[in-house]
């Protein structure tokens, strides 16, 4: 899928917060349960980054989710990764 904004996808991916994508999330989720070609009860999440995050908030809410896979989710709070990552690319964009 595409992040909100990107390629084909409407919306705008710098507004957007972890539950925009947690709904974005399970609405692709509704859309595999409705493909003949794939088995409702295997579907799963695999969720990197921002995703490990995301991916136990669907699944909290959807008990149908057969599995999730964390990958590298922040171990501290969005707020603190986020004023790091701005930290770190801001001289890459040529920024004091």
């Amino acid at each position: 899928m595409d992040d909100r904004g990107v390629a084909k996808s409407t919306g705008d991916f710098a507004a957007a917060i972890d539950d925009d994508f947690a709904v974005d999330t399970a609405a692709d989720v509704a859309f595999l349960r409705t493909r003949a070609d794939i088995d409702p009860a295997r579907i799963g999440l695999i969720g990197h980054s921002e995703g490990g995050i995301v991916a136990p908030k669907v699944a909290a809410k959807d008990p149908r989710i057969a599995f999730i896979v964390l990958m590298a989710g922040p171990g501290v709070p969005l707020s603190q990764v986020l004023a790091a990552q701005r930290a770190r690319l801001a001289p890459a964009m040529g920024q004091t």
